[in-house]
């Protein structure tokens, strides 16, 4: 048993001296979006911006080719670039907002395609607008496109669901960057110095608006530029040229700025992916296995829930029976195709069990081999999202390298109250630590079966928090099935939830002492102490039926 003054002391929070203004820059959508949306959430203010940002950039790079070349090369390029603009500027002003209608966007994406197919003096279909808006959805922030001469650049929309902000937001240096190199469609993924995955030829930085003049005077492209209201600073999303390496980058950065934080865009994945370890039995369909005895929660009354919890993962199907009426909001922050959505969907249902609210941040997009890929951009611009939400408890069943920006970002929330759980791992016990399980004063949980045993490839080492039911366990198939799953990652949201249900107070304070409480409630297993395979020790829903 380990005293209550010790775990307050074990997860206490210094904060980071960094300054906060709101702006949410970037969004992204799935690809069916604009087919299945009402028409009521979409402004008329949005949809204006939207066609004349569409037109005036379509019609200027439309103009261009027909000046400088007449032949039909020429003039099907500005057709390509004008679709593209517009399917850039009306994906992004639509997709931000919830429910939106697909006959309203549908109709400025023509009205601004008209105009520019006559700057043009030639039309573009609507099978190439529809072709353009279908590519574009999948990652655009700010996004250049053409083909010899024809160029046409679209200026991106954020427009904050729930009609919360209504304002778009644009940076001029961003534009003028992002009309230099296009941003890749699909995330690039390569090996970095350090060994790690990481998005190619691109760093982050988290900065004061002090030190973003500094910076952006390197000769690097500025993808995209997100104020982070909550964790405080500007996060810059930068693409280097092809002679100039991550680390050099890097490098020159700290020297331009010293007091900004940069890093690789590194890579994060799923940590629950444990059916291809060799050795390891493939994850199986099941029918009903008894997990937990609380009622489903598809049949859970709205004011039977306790507490909330964010989750950072995969998109989250809301259309999943078992979650009833769990789901409270849910959005992307993912830059292109959003992955599939079975391990955020297991993942939350596992919360909703416990009859806890859940909140959704994706931040997983299609890699060029097609699997879920994570960037550091995208996670911290989630973990924002869900700090300025007040939500206290976040849940992270990911894994990835050491991150300096992100490990910034994780204090930074901490230090505003919030509780961060992560899975541990699924490397093995002798494999390295697994971030951002390993992150100080982050909540990592192990695996463990019915039978107290830890999962044989959970990762270990003395960030490990608890130990909590892993292995085996019966999770959401989507859209209507089941399965049986191991791995850190289903271990990890029985804790999350165990925490939100125990913060009774529902502050930030409540939850720093549920998880004080839920120290002293761990039942012990394995070394004595806190040791490197269970932590604490085991915890379960049942601790909260015992005095």
């Amino acid at each position: 048993m380990v005293a209550a003054g010790l775990a307050v002391a074990l997860f206490s929070i210094a904060p980071l001296p960094m300054s906060a203004q709101a702006e949410d820059t970037t969004s992204s959508a799935e690809d069916a979006a604009a087919n299945t949306a009402t028409e009521q959430a979409i402004s008329q203010a949005a949809s204006q911006a939207a066609s004349q940002a569409a037109t005036q950039a379509a019609s200027e790079a439309a103009g261009q080719a027909a000046s400088r070349a007449a032949n039909e090369a020429a003039a099907q390029a500005a057709n390509q670039a004008a679709a593209e603009a517009v399917a850039g500027a009306s994906d992004r002003a639509a997709t931000s907002i919830s429910d939106q209608t697909a006959t309203s966007v549908s109709d400025q994406a023509a009205n601004a395609a008209e105009s520019a197919s006559s700057a043009a003096v030639s039309a573009v279909s609507s099978d190439q607008a529809g072709q353009a808006a279908e590519h574009a959805s999948r990652n655009i922030t700010e996004r250049t496109a053409g083909s010899g001469d024809a160029a046409a650049t679209a200026q991106s929309f954020d427009t904050e669901r729930e009609g919360e902000r209504g304002e778009t937001a644009t940076d001029e240096a961003a534009g003028e960057h992002a009309r230099e190199a296009a941003v890749s469609a699909a995330l690039d993924v390569v090996k970095g110095f350090d060994g790690s995955e990481v998005s190619a030829h691109e760093v982050v930085v988290l900065l004061s608006k002090a030190d973003e003049a500094a910076v952006q005077k390197l000769d690097y492209t500025l993808v995209a530029q997100t104020s982070l209201d909550s964790l405080g600073g500007q996060l810059l999303r930068m693409r280097l040229p092809k002679s100039v390496t991550i680390e050099a980058a890097l490098h020159a950065i700290e020297q331009a700025a010293p007091g900004a934080v940069a890093a690789p865009n590194h890579v994060f994945r799923t940590a629950g992916d444990a059916g291809k370890m060799p050795g390891h039995p493939a994850r199986r369909k099941t029918e009903a296995l008894p997990v937990y005895p609380e009622a489903r929660p598809d049949q859970v009354a709205p004011a039977a829930y306790e507490g909330m919890v964010g989750v950072i993962d995969t998109p989250v199907d809301p259309n999943y029976p078992g979650l009833g009426s769990a789901v409270l909001d849910a959005r992307s922050f993912a830059d292109g195709t959003p992955a599939n959505a079975a391990h955020g969907t297991a993942v939350a249902e596992l919360i909703a069990r416990q009859h806890v609210r859940i909140v959704a941040a994706n931040v997983f997009a299609k890699d060029e081999r097609g699997g879920a890929a994570a960037t550091t951009d995208s996670i911290l611009r989630a973990l924002n999202w869900l700090v300025a939400r007040q939500v206290s408890v976040v849940n992270m069943s990911i894994e990835g390298p050491l991150d300096g920006a992100l490990r910034a970002a994780v204090a930074r929330a901490q230090s505003k109250g919030s509780i961060i759980v992560a899975a541990a791992g699924n490397k093995g016990p002798a494999a390295p630590p697994s971030y951002p399980g390993a992150f100080p004063n982050v909540v990592a949980v192990t695996a463990i079966d019915r039978d107290d045993h830890v999962y044989p490839y959970a990762n270990q080492g003395s960030y490990i928090s608890f130990a909590a039911l892993g292995v085996d366990v019966e999770t959401a198939l989507p859209p209507d099935g089941k399965r049986v799953e191991s791995g850190t990652s289903f271990a990890a949201p029985v804790v999350a939830a165990l925490i939100a249900r125990m913060n009774h107070a529902k502050t930030a304070e409540g939850a720093q002492q549920a998880l004080s409480q839920l120290v002293k409630a761990a039942r012990h297993l394995g070394p004595p102490g806190r040791n490197p395979v269970f932590g604490y020790g085991a915890v379960g829903p049942a601790i909260l039926t015992t005095d």
